[in-house]
């Protein structure tokens, strides 16, 4: 397991945009914000919290703390970024996930997470970068399927192609899956309502990791969309996509 005895626990970034100028606004997301301030300083974490961000800031905001928070006393980094976000191609059509400032100029996760990379970040040298996105990366949904659990089997997941983000020691879990909307509460997302359960009920003897799949069963199993004045969006599923290039395990 990862070493979670230095002097601090660690750093962790709350990027809120609720508010945007040329974009609809995202109702609910001062309760994510509350819910995972609440959970990660339990946790032990140092939490800044910065809301409605132009693109440009956001990098400014985490540049700053990539360079000047004590990394090298800190067990790991934690950012969580809630926003709008879509999946979007370049002119040599790679994809890349990208979210919103209010200003509804885009910057993209890879180079976001970039920025707390190797070599840009040396305090974070051998230590877990967590990170939770919580955005839509396209606009397709799906309709959810009553079944009935017989047996578990083990199932190959076909894994959708995106640009390789060259990193080691990171884990980085989004709030859907590749090309599909995220849904959300007035109460708060479906994936950090999510998460905060399972922070607050998961026994510590667990490995982060296996906390993260209790999430995306918990998001499987407990929510499905309401609108019935729109039934393209009424009964949909979604759950999260995990992606980790962690050595070792996590135990908070």
């Amino acid at each position: 397991s990862y070493d979670f005895n230095h002097e601090k626990r660690g750093c962790c970034v709350i990027i809120n945009n609720d508010k945007f100028t040329d974009m609809y606004d995202r109702p609910g997301s001062s309760c994510d914000v509350k819910n995972m301030e609440t959970e990660f300083r339990n946790l032990g974490f140092d939490v800044k919290i910065y809301n409605n961000l132009t693109a440009s800031y956001i990098d400014k905001k985490l540049r700053k703390v990539s360079m000047k928070y004590d990394h090298e006393k800190a067990d790991c980094f934690v950012c969580i970024i809630l926003s709008h976000g879509e999946e979007h191609f370049d002119l040599k059509r790679e994809r890349n996930d990208v979210i919103f400032g209010s200003d509804g100029h885009h910057i993209s996760i890879a180079e976001i997470m970039e920025r707390f990379s190797d070599p840009y970040c040396h305090g974070l040298l051998g230590k877990p970068r967590l990170f939770f996105i919580q955005a839509c990366r396209g606009v397709k949904t799906e309709q959810g399927v009553d079944i009935t659990i017989k047996s578990i089997k083990k199932v190959e997941v076909p894994v959708h192609p995106q640009k390789p983000i060259d990193r080691k020691k990171l884990i980085y879990s989004f709030s859907c899956i590749l090309g599909y909307y995220a849904f959300r509460r007035e109460s708060g997302t479906w994936f950090i309502k999510s998460l905060t359960y399972v922070l607050q009920n998961s026994l510590r003897s667990k490995t982060f990791q296996q906390m993260l799949t209790h999430v995306s069963y918990e998001m499987a199993m407990n929510y499905k969309s309401k609108n019935k004045k729109n039934l393209n969006i009424d009964g949909c599923v979604t759950i999260p996509c995990i992606m980790s290039m962690l050595t070792k395990d996590i135990y908070f």
